[in-house]
């Protein structure tokens, strides 16, 4: 079949790119034991993966410790206070 280039025509099927080479009947067996053990590899492959990424994060870190104050956020929040207290004081003088 020919292809035209300059037809604006949209064809369901396009031409191949290119023609993949015919092994023949020779190499048949060959290609399908590769192929066999190719499948093998990938299954074997898959199992360690599977069975050996879990290991990985089997180590448990430690509870963060607990918070504990030193006493500096109280004595800022005793000085936000005043601070309000302050604010309010001037807002009812004026």
């Amino acid at each position: 079949m020919i292809y035209p280039l300059h037809s604006p025509t949209l064809y369901l099927s396009s031409p191949p790119l290119f023609k993949s080479p015919d092994l023949g009947l020779k190499f048949k067996p060959l290609l399908r034991i590769l192929q066999m053990e190719m499948t093998r590899l990938m299954a074997v492959v898959a199992l360690i993966l599977a069975l050996g990424f879990p290991s990985i994060n089997a180590q448990v870190s430690a509870p963060a410790p607990a918070p504990t104050s030193d006493g500096v956020a109280i004595d800022q929040g005793i000085a936000y206070v005043l601070m309000l207290v302050a604010l309010a004081i001037t807002y009812i003088i004026h």
